[in-house]
């Protein structure tokens, strides 16, 4: 890929920005096996992708701007099956947004407006889509003297389903329908000093979606398969934190951590028997704790990802149950400088405990492995 960045501050209250991007990617799929006429099945796909943005920034008084953008995206695949319908996808995406910012609170509205047309050479051309996606959202400093946020959103999504998602051998599916989310979401933030503790953050969001025609990838033994979930209801809790803490002269502590649970469920049809259940490998429970040493020589870090039950099928029986599962990893990492040169050498052990589990079912993990890397910053 090529890409392009122009930014120009062309006076106090107006400034313009336009990028271009050029993207090809190619891809082969080789299957050898004699259930094939010819031995074999040799597969190769080609994406092309063509864009342009364009964006202005105007301010209308001290603490209200208004922002205007357009991205025009061209698409296209050609692949070697005989059943290819060498789509070409035309997307324009105009946004129109509103912001007042002061020291205490910003207020942002926004109107996305989408318009997709797209071309086949052979087969049913699809229908063109065309969706008006209003946004709005809100944060409020509470107390002048302490940096402690409420903060609250809404969001219309739309999102149309990609040529992976629609045309790929196997995995594609012709018959899918746009994905459509109307989402909220709560949350609070702050961050400071405390004694013994150099600097901490902490966020709490909940959120509530509702989608229509959820796009989900279904694996089977060895075929993925796209799908449409019909309607979905989601409700979660994520809660973030960090903190560096100092533990004597030049080393400190610095600690992450994430936790999300997530009640993602199928509300179709009531007279289904997966009707309120959770749907496919979407955990209820899910988060992660690294800490790290840091300190003049090597810094070391500990990392432990963890994630609940899921299911490999729409329906929440015991025979579709994946199992939970905790992965354990070790790093150490040096970085030094070298005359213009910034080094930096780092070492993984992965899944320290050489834990046998599934992400996805009937595709295990590896057991214990090791890595090295290293980068260099010119």
């Amino acid at each position: 890929f090529a890409q392009i960045h122009y930014e120009n501050h062309i006076t106090e209250k107006f400034t313009f920005q336009a990028q271009a991007k050029y993207n090809y990617s190619w891809m082969r799929h080789l299957d050898v096996d004699n259930k094939y006429e010819s031995g074999r099945q040799d597969d190769r796909y080609t994406q092309k992708e063509y864009y342009l943005s364009i964006s202005g920034l105007y301010s209308l008084a001290d603490h209200l701007s208004l922002a205007v953008a357009e991205d025009y995206f061209i698409n296209s695949l050609d692949n070697t099956i005989p059943e290819c319908p060498f789509p070409k996808r035309y997307t324009s995406l105009t946004a129109l947004a509103i912001q007042y910012k002061d020291p205490r609170l910003t207020a942002t509205t926004s109107l996305l407006g989408t318009y997709i047309t797209e071309n086949v050479e052979r087969g049913d051309r699809p229908s063109d889509r065309k969706r008006l996606s209003p946004a709005v959202s809100l944060s409020w400093r509470v107390l002048s003297d302490h940096n402690f946020r409420l903060r609250a959103s809404y969001k219309d999504i739309f999102r149309v389903p990609t040529f992976n998602d629609l045309y790929y051998l196997r995995i594609g599916n012709t018959d899918l329908k746009p994905e459509r989310a109307t989402q909220y979401n709560v949350g609070m933030t702050w961050s400071g000093l405390l004694p013994f503790i150099n600097y901490l953050n902490v966020s709490v969001d909940g959120y509530y979606n509702r989608v229509s025609d959820k796009i989900v990838a279904i694996p089977t033994m060895f075929i993925w398969k796209m799908m449409n979930m019909g309607e979905v209801e989601i409700k979660g809790i994520d809660v973030n934190l960090s903190a560096n803490i100092p533990l004597y002269k030049t080393f400190s502590l610095l600690l992450l951590s994430a936790y999300s649970y997530q009640d993602a469920i199928d509300v179709t049809d009531p007279e289904e028997k997966n009707y309120k259940n959770q749907i496919p490998y979407t955990p209820r429970h899910s988060g992660f704790v690294s800490a790290s040493l840091e300190n003049p020589w090597v810094n070391v870090t500990y990392t432990l990802v963890a994630a609940g039950d899921r299911y490999a099928l729409p329906q929440n029986i015991e025979a579709n149950q994946i199992d939970s599962y905790l992965e354990h990893s070790l790093s150490v990492n040096r970085s030094f400088a070298l005359k213009k040169c910034m080094f930096k050498v780092q070492g993984d052990i992965l899944n320290l405990t050489d834990k046998t589990y599934d992400i996805i079912q009937y595709y295990p993990m590896p057991g214990r492995s090791w890595r090295f890397s290293l980068s260099i910053t010119y």
